[in-house]
């Protein structure tokens, strides 16, 4: 079988597109993804993590406080807010972060022991080369802490190589 990476990049895509549809992505479920693991953020480093406008990272923050999820506090200094899940928030994001783990385990379930070696330093290259935020925060936003974080990281080991470390997440679980 003739593989072209017309071919590949198509099924990387739709693999994408499959994975998206069974995982919570929206900016609220993504939002209080970042919040929980990374305490004491402000609006500004979350507008940065979601991608989003100043504008639309409020609404989110407003919906996720309104819905008693977050709490909003001092950050020291100037106008700046730092953001904190409530105790129901964090319960929350350890669920979101359950099912997306489940989901995605069971997708790489039906690879063999082979396939999945062979996958990983394939994933590790490409998450490398979409690193061109130096705080990765884009791309890491759902992640687990736990797995890679460290050495193992290709997005992480590429924040460093450009200077930017990232800062420690608090685990959920």
């Amino acid at each position: 079988m003739m593989h072209s990476v017309a071919r590949l990049a198509n099924m990387l895509g739709a693999v994408a597109v499959a994975l998206a549809d069974r995982l919570p992505t929206d900016s609220d479920s993504a939002a209080l993804a970042v919040i929980a693991q990374y305490p004491g953020r402000t609006v500004e480093e979350l507008r940065q993590a979601l991608a989003l406008s100043h504008s639309a990272t409020v609404r989110v923050v407003d919906r996720l406080a309104d819905g008693g999820l977050v709490r909003r506090a001092s950050a020291g200094h100037g106008p700046a807010l730092s953001l904190h899940a409530t105790a129901t928030g964090r319960r929350r994001a350890v669920r979101q972060n359950a099912q997306r783990a489940d989901e995605l385990k069971g997708a790489v379930s039906h690879l063999s022991a082979a396939e999945r070696r062979a996958l990983e330093p394939a994933l590790e290259t490409i998450l490398a080369a979409l690193t061109d935020d130096p705080l990765g925060r884009s791309i890491c936003r759902l992640c687990e802490a736990g797995p890679c974080r460290g050495h193992d990281c290709p997005v992480e080991l590429r924040q460093r190589e450009l200077g930017h470390p990232p800062p420690e997440p608090t685990p959920l679980g």
